[in-house]
């Protein structure tokens, strides 16, 4: 059904390559792991690439956001190769960023009073007993693009009473949720997502 801004209800980005995914985060190896620069990132740790890279994405992000992207031309144990790519970034994924929903607005049975989230609870259950599989969560208000509140979660642990819990906030006549897998090569399902609101008579 059409709704307020002709939104879809869900958006979904698919996986873009069916080969066993990576992701090296920059900010995860000490400085002197990589060689960067414009055309080729170099590890100083044998087996961290695979000549099985060729010819898939390597995805540059800078603070969660994709910066840009490139065709691995060149693959090798120790080294990835593409065409030039200046910007700067934080990280770098290789492979598909498996999928990212962004759910339709909730305005509750008032569409203009004003509501607030209390927290983001996300249940998962591992598949094939493979936990991980960090999942981003982000909040939009008032159908403005801009990210009021984003936190990540990792794979539901029923053992855990706090798991799944995710403390993201805020506050608008229109609330929106979106989750993108920021991890790769982990397997599992998402079979409930509670988002917890209070709903005031603040104007």
């Amino acid at each position: 059904m059409p709704h307020k801004g002709d939104r879809d209800p869900v958006r979904v980005v698919p996986p873009a390559a069916t080969l066993p995914d990576f992701a090296f985060r920059r900010n995860a190896f000490p400085k002197d792991s990589f060689f960067v620069s414009g055309t080729f990132i170099r590890s100083f740790e044998a087996g961290l690439f695979s000549p099985l890279l060729l010819g898939m994405i390597i995805r540059f992000r800078l603070k969660n956001k994709v910066v840009g992207k490139r065709k691995i031309l060149k693959a090798s144990n120790t080294q990835v190769s593409y065409d030039l790519f200046t910007e700067t970034f934080d990280e770098y994924v290789i492979g598909a960023v498996q999928f990212r929903i962004r759910f339709r607005p909730f305005q509750g049975q008032d569409p203009v009073s004003k509501k607030t989230i209390k927290g983001v609870l996300i249940k998962t259950q591992a598949v094939n007993g493979s936990f991980g599989g960090g999942l981003g969560v982000r909040v939009y208000t008032n159908f403005k693009p801009k990210v009021v509140s984003e936190g990540t979660v990792q794979v539901y642990d029923p053992d855990d009473p706090k798991s799944g819990i995710v403390p993201v906030t805020g506050k608008g006549s229109s609330l929106e949720l979106e989750i993108e897998n920021i991890d790769v090569d982990k397997n599992f399902r998402i079979e409930r997502i509670e988002l917890r609101v209070m709903d005031s008579s603040e104007k």
